[in-house]
Parts: structure tokens; sequence; C-alpha cells
């Protein structure tokens, strides 16, 4: 039932429209930024190395989803343009299901993820805390999406220049 739900979201977001759309030229989207919605499934191989965060939303090495949502995001001119994705802007990362579901037959990880969000102290300079997940929960403490398996939201990227072509 959940990945009807996410398919069919990830189908209403990619039927949307591109940047590209109305453009007579690539390059009149030079210097332009596009903003699109974004969401990938965390792995339980990498979800406490890239948890659910503002940061890894729009980071490509977390986010295996990331390229072809901006490649549907700039439309047929991508292929034309040099994108900026050194600084990624984003807009709020927003999750949902638990990291707990992810490591069920693990044993260990939440616990350390619950040990190792004790260490965390007011300023962060604790050399012993691991910067990762802080629960395997999501939204707990409130508003806290590091413990989602599934983190989505709204990335901005910076198009630096296009060829001059018809897309």
């Amino acid at each position: 039932m959940q990945y009807k739900i996410k398919q069919n979201l990830r189908e209403r977001k990619l039927s949307s429209s591109s940047s590209s759309d109305g453009v007579s030229s690539c390059a009149d989207l030079n210097g332009k930024t596009v903003t699109f919605e974004t969401s990938w499934e965390l792995d339980e191989e990498t979800a406490v190395t890239y948890p659910c965060s503002d940061g890894y939303l729009g980071n490509f090495a977390a986010n295996p989803n990331l390229l072809d949502d901006l490649i549907e995001a700039v439309g047929p001119c991508f292929k034309y343009c040099n994108i900026d994705n050194s600084k990624p802007g984003n807009g709020g990362a927003t999750g949902s299901g638990d990291l707990s579901d992810l490591f069920d037959d693990d044993g260990k990880t939440c616990d350390a993820i619950a040990a190792n969000a004790a260490l965390i102290p007011a300023n962060s300079t604790n050399p012993d805390w691991v910067k990762g997940p802080n629960s395997c929960t999501c939204n707990s403490p409130a508003g806290d999406v590091s413990g989602c398996s599934e983190c989505m939201g709204k990335v901005t990227i910076g198009i630096v220049n296009c060829y001059d072509v018809v897309p």
C-alpha cells in the first residue's frame, strides 16, 4: 500500500511541466534556478551515513532520485546546460516511515543510534558523538526527520548556462 502511494506521488510529480517549457532557446535558462520536488527511500546500508535531512535532500550521493528529478524539472534543455550543483538550496525536508522498520532484523543499529543520541552535547563538540540519525522514529523528537525511512522535499538548483539551441 505504501509503495502504491509513493509511486502515484512520483508519477504526478514527473508528469508536471519543466523549465524548458515555452523557451525559444535553451540559452533562455542561463542564470535561472529550478525548484522541484524530490524524494527517496532510505536504504539500511546508507541510512546512518545519509539520514533524511535538509542537507542530504539535495545531495547526489544520498538521494538516488535527485538526478532524474532534476532532469525532469529542467526538461529537454538539460542535456545542453551546465548545472551548478555545488550549493543546492533545500526547502524543509519531511519524512515518513521509521528507520526501525529498516533495521528490524539487525538488533543493534537502533540501540547504537539511541546510545549516540545520549552523547549529543549542546555545542556538538563531543568527539565520541557520531553525526547521524537522532532516533529510529520519524519526527522524534518533534520535527526531527533523521529517523525517517523516506525523505522528501523541495530542492533549488541553479543553471549556470546553456547552449543556444532550440529544445
